[in-house]
């Protein structure tokens, strides 16, 4: 292989979390990505008897909105406007939700459902579970 040319060669990096976003639904050498996160007490104990006897505690809620985009240089449009649809995402890309978490042992369960939208389109459900650590 010959790779003296550096565009015949493909760097990739996965800038997460911006959920409702499809991985590389944007690329670009310059992104900006920001999260806004609220936490709060969702079931602080429960004890089921039946048919397992099953007791859990501390699961937290989450209520969350990303933004951010992706764009090569200075070609940065992050909102459009057409005289039919009216104002739009253009570079930005949006989605909000909700979740849980739940603490099992050392790792964080993380439930959430998001939307993608752009001021006038409202994005099916987009369902994400992931085990990691919490900050």
């Amino acid at each position: 292989h010959d790779f003296g040319d550096i565009e015949k060669i493909y760097f990739s990096e996965f800038i997460t979390p911006l959920r409702g976003a499809r991985y590389y639904e944007e690329e670009g050498t310059r992104y900006f990505l920001t999260n806004f996160e609220f936490r709060y007490p969702f079931i602080k104990y429960l004890a089921l008897g039946w048919p397992l006897p099953l007791i859990m505690g501390g699961i937290q809620g989450v209520t969350f909105l990303d933004m951010g985009a992706a764009w090569n240089g200075n070609d940065l449009h992050l909102f459009g406007h057409e005289d039919i649809k009216g104002f739009y995402f253009d570079d930005l890309i949006s989605g909000f939700g909700v979740g849980t978490r739940l603490f099992l042992g050392y790792f964080l369960l993380k439930i959430d459902v998001a939307w993608r939208f752009d001021f006038n389109v409202i994005s099916s459900p987009n369902y994400l579970f992931s085990l990691g650590l919490d900050f």
